[in-house]
Order: C-alpha cells, then sequence, then structure tokens
C-alpha cells in the first residue's frame, strides 16, 4: 500500500463521517455487550449548588471477550464534571461481552448519559437523544467537548505510522478477498482508539484490518493549532494478486 494511496484513502474516510450517534449494538457481532451491574454516575457534588442542574456525557467503551471494560473514551460532555462522574462510575460496571458465532468477541459500544440534579437517565439511542434535545431540559445546554469535524481541522492528520494488514497468500488462494470498513477515534495525541468494524466481506479480513489499524499511529489532529479528538473512517481492500508492503 502506497504512502499517497492511503493518505486519500483516509481523506475520503474522514469525509464520509457524520455526526456522532449513539449505538448499543456491536458491528459483526449476533449479541451486543451488556451490563449485569451498572451503578449510577452520582450528580457531581461541586455543581449542586450553582445555577447547573442538567449536563450529558457521551463515551465509547471497549469490552473485551472475557466481558472486561478494556478502554473508555470520553467523546462528547457539556460540563467536564460530568465526564469524570461517568468514568468513575463505568469503571465499577460489570459487563458480558458480545457474541459473534456463539463465540464471545471484543466490541465497541456507545452510551451517553442525560444528568439531572434529581437523578439521571441512561440514553442508549439516537431517538431518545433527539427527543431529549428538542423537547425535553436540554435544549440549551451547550456541548463544550465533542469530535471535531473534518472541516474544523487545520489540516488532514498526517500518518506516522500505517502498516497494511497481512494478507497472506494462503487467504488470496482460498478465494477470501473484498473489502473491510472500519470506524475509529484519532485522540489529541495522534493514537487510534476504540476501532471498530462496521462491514466486511469476510470475518478473516475483518480482523486483519483491526489487527493493522491498532499499530496506526498519526499526528496530533489540530483544530486552531490545538489537538483534538476526531472520528474517522477508513476502508481497506484485500485483493488477489496485489503486492503487499
Amino acid at each position: 500500500m502506497k504512502a499517497s494511496t492511503l493518505l486519500l484513502s483516509f481523506a475520503l474516510g474522514l469525509a464520509s463521517v457524520g455526526a456522532a450517534t449513539a449505538q448499543t449494538t456491536a458491528p459483526l457481532a449476533d449479541c451486543a455487550p451488556g451490563a449485569i451491574e451498572r451503578p449510577l454516575p452520582e450528580y457531581p457534588i461541586t455543581l449542586r449548588k450553582t445555577h447547573v442542574t442538567t449536563g450529558l456525557a457521551q463515551v465509547a467503551i471497549c469490552i473485551d471477550a472475557e466481558g472486561k471494560l478494556a478502554d473508555i473514551l470520553v467523546i462528547r460532555y457539556t460540563r467536564e464534571e460530568f465526564a469524570t462522574a461517568t468514568v468513575n462510575a463505568l469503571k465499577k460496571w460489570r459487563f458480558t461481552p458480545a457474541i459473534r458465532n456463539g463465540v464471545p468477541v471484543t466490541a465497541q459500544t456507545e452510551l451517553t448519559f442525560h444528568f439531572e440534579n434529581t437523578g439521571m437517565v441512561v440514553v442508549d439511542d439516537v431517538s431518545s437523544i433527539v427527543e431529549t434535545f428538542l423537547h425535553g431540559d436540554m435544549r440549551n445546554t451547550i456541548i463544550t467537548y465533542k469530535p471535531a469535524t473534518l472541516q474544523e481541522l487545520d489540516r488532514i492528520p498526517t500518518p506516522i505510522t500505517a502498516t497494511a494488514p497481512r494478507y497472506g497468500r494462503d487467504l488470496s488462494e482460498k478465494g477470501i478477498h473484498g473489502s473491510v470498513l472500519v470506524e475509529f477515534f484519532i485522540d489529541e495525541k495522534g493514537a487510534i482508539r476504540m476501532p471498530a468494524v462496521l462491514k466486511a466481506d469476510h470475518p478473516e479480513l475483518a480482523s486483519l484490518a483491526i489487527e493493522a489499524i491498532t499499530t496506526w499511529k498519526f499526528e496530533p489532529p489540530l483544530c486552531h493549532r490545538q489537538p483534538v479528538l476526531v472520528r474517522a473512517q477508513q476502508v481497506f481492500k484485500f485483493e488477489p494478486g496485489k503486492p503487499q508492503p
């Protein structure tokens, strides 16, 4: 895979990403990860006696094949205190892993928490979020942290390390070929976070794509010269006879 081709593909992937949405399904999984114990976050003590009466925090989480919380990424909030409370609570949750073809697998999901000074509601679908903002108490709420869009970036993030997937001759000879669409975040340090397969022509190709992209590293995405979080997509194409680096 040539560097110029990689950069072009990545630019197209970034351009195709829309607004962040909350999801509770794991790509390519028959059963999404679930929570068997989920103590809810407490309303931040520092905000209880202030004019702040509502808030929101959205996180992406990775649950491994053993049902353990492997990673947490804050992707949206109205106040940092709500994000902190959410992360602290999630560290106490117990999960069941996603299932694909009867086998536990690692998967990502997103959760949105709506805070109120008298309680809190977990929002886990797009329609609920829209309803909350249009008709609930969140209408005038300002999101102070969220992933930047391509248009907001100073320039397309430059890959420092971007190794192509290991597409061996054995898979080619078996007729296993096609494409894989992976969605992921690039954090403020240029690291890949929460890679998830959205679409794949074959499970083995999906595994190769994830294995490769987790090793990628970028220059920090910049917006007005400040590092920001970015949601992106990358298409990997596996074609027999194509030379691999």
